[in-house]
């Protein structure tokens, strides 16, 4: 499949069109909302907005915002990728796990993947990231 990405623990699988009750239902888990979307879960109707654009990122410039599903059991464990947050002239890493799935380094299994598509297939010079101050552990 298109821009599938793997690691030796995750499959990075694109957001797809049909998947904004999923992308909707990981952003209202009190451990995700906590550092994105300024402490609030997100309506249905922004999640739609998030996964229409990221199908058009994709489309146009084969990168968004993929979901990670562990290998072993294809449990969907939170999302990562590159978004674009403010005016910015390129997007910049981003990652979100459930609470059960932290601490085992596979946030930074997936942020390797999506760094190493950016500057080996996508050409990118550098790549931003940024976390919310009492995020320590990111």
């Amino acid at each position: 499949m298109k821009h599938v990405l793997t690691t030796t623990r995750l499959s990075l699988v694109p957001f797809g069109t049909e998947d904004q009750s999923i992308f909707q239902e990981l952003n209202t888990d009190p451990f995700i909302c906590k550092y994105m979307w300024d402490g609030s879960p997100i309506d249905m109707d922004t999640a739609e907005e998030v996964i229409s654009a990221n199908k058009k990122l994709f489309d146009d410039h084969d990168y968004g915002i993929w979901k990670l599903f562990l290998k072993s059991n294809q449990e969907l464990i939170g999302y990562a990728g590159l978004w674009y947050f403010f005016d910015e002239p390129q997007p910049q890493l981003i990652y979100a796990l459930l609470e059960s799935h932290t601490k085992q380094g596979l946030a930074t299994e997936a942020a390797k993947a999506i760094i190493d598509h950016a500057f080996s297939n996508l050409g990118f010079d550098y790549l931003i990231a940024a976390t919310d101050k009492p995020h320590t552990a990111s």
